[in-house]
């Protein structure tokens, strides 16, 4: 293991070191080749704490990088490195032959960033990241939807971070916008994406509608509709919240009057 990620580091570094034209200057005590070659092998070998990867590095790695930084000053060079690192993800990317596939799947997933109210008022990601929806786990989240777009080998092709309350077909068009030359260099691209049902007002509208006929049960409304119970019943708390909160005529004639009993229309 440890020869085999020695070759794959030095590999590494003479394609980086080839890309960026060598070192102008006083040369640093760790080159930016160095730097993302230390970042590649913390990835690698699985490592989320910069402390417990330095010391490791320290342990381990001292015959490839006879200088490593402490955490702060690693943290800091590897944030400023930042367009370097995206640089040869592509560069190494369009080495591989699965690079020109012109089948692209896309998805999105969620990335909580939070989980309780204090968190989301102090944190740094305050009106970038919002509150939304994962269908695939029954529960809200706050945080951000990481949006990608790959090949069916799984070769990445696109990434982006976004509210999650931003529609996916806005955050793909605006990827595409973004990388305008990479879609305008290839021919006959095929996107394929999950299916993602949007409900409008009226849809919502209905689908409380039967929940309150009383003839079927949540669960069994959102099986008709392809739903999750934990959705349903939100609506239909919603809509109930909404109804108590309104004034007495404007109650009337709501799906439901103020006594309980059915009203004219939702």
């Amino acid at each position: 293991m440890t020869t085999e990620l020695n070759t794959l580091l030095t590999a590494l570094c003479v394609k980086i070191d080839d890309e960026i034209g060598g070192i102008r200057g006083r040369p640093p005590l760790l080159s930016d080749s160095e730097l993302v070659c230390l970042a590649v092998a913390q990835a690698l070998l699985g490592y989320h704490s910069e402390s417990r990867w330095l010391r490791y590095a320290n342990k381990h790695l001292t015959g490839m990088f006879p200088y490593l930084p402490q955490r702060a000053g690693y943290y800091k060079r590897l944030r400023s490195t930042l367009g370097l690192v995206k640089r040869m993800i592509r560069e190494l990317a369009m080495d591989s032959d699965f690079w020109f596939d012109n089948l692209w799947i896309t998805d999105s997933t969620p990335v909580p960033c939070g989980m309780s109210r204090p968190t989301v008022q102090r944190s740094n990601l305050a009106g970038w990241a919002g509150y939304g929806y994962c269908a695939s786990h029954s529960r809200f989240f706050w945080g951000l939807g990481l949006y990608l777009v790959c090949t069916p080998t799984g070769m990445p092709i696109m990434w982006s971070l976004a509210n999650p309350k931003i529609g996916e077909r806005e955050v793909l068009a605006t990827m595409v916008e973004v990388d305008a030359d990479l879609v305008a260099d290839r021919e006959g691209i095929v996107l394929i994406s999950a299916p993602h049902p949007s409900f409008t007002p009226e849809s919502k509208a209905e689908i409380v509608e039967q929940c309150w006929q009383g003839d079927r049960s949540v669960g069994e409304v959102d099986e008709d509709f392809d739903l999750t119970e934990t959705a349903v019943r939100l609506w239909v708390s919603q809509r109930s919240s909404r109804l108590r909160n309104w004034p007495r005529s404007s109650v009337r004639g709501c799906g439901r009057s103020r006594s309980g009993g059915p009203g004219e229309s939702y």
